[in-house]
């Protein structure tokens, strides 16, 4: 196991202002990092900043890692937080809301620590998978998550099928 570096899969509140939903230990967690791999940069400023007013994107290194991104680009991200790892970094994966490595891309990042051994923390917060089946009045005890329906009409008919 690399001595210092560690992952952290921290959660992303659903609603960015409502800072309520993330626990001090989550809190503490944010404030540790050397650098956060996220969805998208311009809605991580935003949650930095509130949970400290100090802060701003030049005290962090954040990099993008999501869907829309070329084979090329991913590449290089995945070689920077390599990189970061064998530093001894503290490296934090965020999605855009909830948690990451559910319907998201983070897994590929927190298979990037795993490969290397490096410890990878996960810490608990909001799901919006999970908020709507506890609300939904389904059995609980037995789903599957297929992912995400798709906008496009076809691709959904044939989702749904």
């Amino acid at each position: 196991m690399l001595n210092k570096a560690e992952l952290l899969v921290l959660p992303t509140p659903l609603y960015h202002k409502d800072l309520s939903e993330l626990s001090p230990k989550t809190l503490n967690a944010y404030r540790s990092v050397d650098l956060f791999v996220v969805e998208r940069a311009n809605r991580i400023e935003q949650l930095l900043r509130k949970i400290n007013t100090k802060i701003t994107l030049k005290d962090y290194e954040v990099i993008e890692y999501n869907q829309k991104l070329n084979r090329k680009h991913k590449a290089h991200v995945k070689e920077t937080v390599k990189k970061e790892l064998l530093k001894g970094k503290k490296i934090a994966v965020l999605s855009e809301a909830g948690l990451p490595n559910v319907a998201d891309p983070g897994k590929d990042i927190i298979a990037i620590a795993h490969s290397f051994d490096v410890r990878v923390k996960a810490v608990g917060g909001t799901s919006a998978i999970c908020l709507g089946l506890a609300g939904s009045g389904l059995n609980g005890n037995s789903f599957s998550f297929q992912g995400y329906p798709p906008i496009n009409k076809k691709e959904l008919v044939k989702f749904l099928r």
